[in-house]
């Protein structure tokens, strides 16, 4: 039938098919080594169909991320000449398959920008040095501290999704939570001190700046709030009468505590 239609039909590696002759011994060769050009295809196809690192950039930047404006998205900023930005890339790309595969799934991206090709976006986010990593959600925007490793990224993320403000009890369990916080080097602790039973408008301010201090500061200081001073046993007795609540103290492992009190006006926890 092929033959009384004339019917032509692309070449083909199947010996068995009907109305084909076997392939020659050149042909059958050809069929099992792919060209340079298919194996770099091939690889190329493979490595873009792989990825969930997104891609973004001047046009694409807003866009993506106040369409999801509750997913942290973990943003790379590079230039393509960077031997430090090579050298994270492998890092990044097994940090992304890695939350594409577990219940972060729906809560991070992952993305990464040239800087070299969206210079508008470079030069509104201030990008000085490659790799940046910043970090978006919700409006808000914080530099990544931590070390530019699998295990540095997922401590980023993980510290990001959890509340800004831990809230402790007056017990034995808020107390082992405020020494592990406590535990590492240079760590700093920021500790509210609240008063439900007289409420002020000085304490609403204050509370209400702190919770904004503790979102932008999450990646640089821990936050965290009480009901008691007696959540701090070792430093209640610096806590006097005259001190109305609430208050804050700042807790740095190894120094004396530092106790901010409104009536004097030191609320300025963003500068401390």
């Amino acid at each position: 039938l092929s033959h009384t239609l004339n019917l032509t039909h692309p070449p083909t590696c199947n010996p068995a098919q009907p109305y084909f002759p076997a392939p020659t011994p050149s042909r059958a060769r050809s069929c099992l080594q792919p060209t340079m050009r298919e194996l770099l295809l091939a690889a190329f196809i493979a490595l873009t169909a792989a990825s969930h690192v997104v891609e973004l950039g001047d046009d694409s930047f807003d866009e993506q991320l106040s369409k999801n404006a509750d997913t942290l998205w973990l943003v790379k900023f590079y230039a393509p000449w960077c031997g430090h930005c090579k050298k994270m890339a492998p890092v990044l790309e097994a940090f992304a398959d890695e939350i594409a595969s577990s219940e972060l799934a729906s809560k991070v991206r992952v993305a990464k920008v040239d800087c070299t090709a969206n210079m508008a976006l470079r030069d509104r986010l201030k990008i000085k040095g490659y790799p940046t990593t910043l970090l978006f959600r919700d409006g808000n925007q914080w530099e990544m501290q931590a070390q530019r490793s699998k295990e540095g990224l997922r401590q980023t993320v993980e510290t990001l999704l959890r509340p800004p403000v831990l809230d402790l009890t007056p017990d034995r369990a808020g107390k082992d939570a405020l020494e592990s916080l406590l535990r590492l080097e240079g760590s700093v602790v920021f500790a509210l001190i609240k008063n439900h039973d007289n409420p002020s408008s000085q304490g609403a301010e204050l509370l209400s700046s702190y919770h904004r201090i503790a979102v932008n500061k999450q990646l640089v200081a821990k936050f965290v709030a009480t009901d008691s001073p007696k959540t701090f046993p070792d430093i209640a007795e610096k806590i006097t009468p005259d001190m109305p609540l609430p208050l804050i103290m700042k807790l740095t492992r190894g120094e004396t505590p530092i106790v901010y009190s409104p009536s004097a006006g030191e609320t300025d926890v963003d500068a401390a």
